[in-house]
C-alpha cells in the first residue's frame, strides 16, 4: 500500500512539471515568395519538440543578399500546444525589390 501511495505521488509531481514547462519551438521550413506589387512573403514551418504548450515569438527578416543588412522584419505571435506543427505567412514589404534571404527565428518566453 505504501508503495502504491509512492508511486501515485511521482505520478503527481511528474504530471505538474509536465505542466510548468513551455513550448521547445524549432524552425523547421523557411521558404521566400515574391508577390506582385513587391511584397514578399516567408512560409515559414514551426515545430513544438516537447509537451510544453505557451506562446512564442516568430521573427522573419529578409536579408539583402549582397549586403547581409535586414530590409524588412515582422514579429508575429503564435500559441503551441503540445507537438504541433504549424504554419505562417509572413507578409514582408521591403522599401527597395532583392534579392533577398529569409531569416527565421522563434524563441519562447516571446
Amino acid at each position: 500500500m505504501r508503495a502504491l501511495g509512492l508511486l501515485a505521488l511521482v505520478a503527481l509531481v511528474m504530471l505538474a512539471g509536465a505542466c510548468l514547462y513551455g513550448p521547445d519551438p524549432a524552425v523547421v521550413s523557411q521558404r521566400l515568395l515574391q508577390e506582385r506589387g513587391g511584397s514578399y512573403v516567408v512560409l515559414v514551418g514551426i515545430q513544438n519538440r516537447n509537451g510544453g504548450q505557451g506562446q512564442v515569438a516568430v521573427t522573419a527578416r529578409l536579408v539583402t543578399r549582397a549586403s547581409g543588412e535586414t530590409a524588412a522584419e515582422t514579429t508575429e505571435y503564435v500559441s503551441l500546444d503540445p507537438h504541433e506543427r504549424v504554419a505562417l505567412r509572413i507578409q514582408l514589404e521591403p522599401a527597395a525589390r532583392g534579392p533577398y534571404r529569409p531569416s527565421v527565428k522563434v524563441r519562447y518566453p516571446p
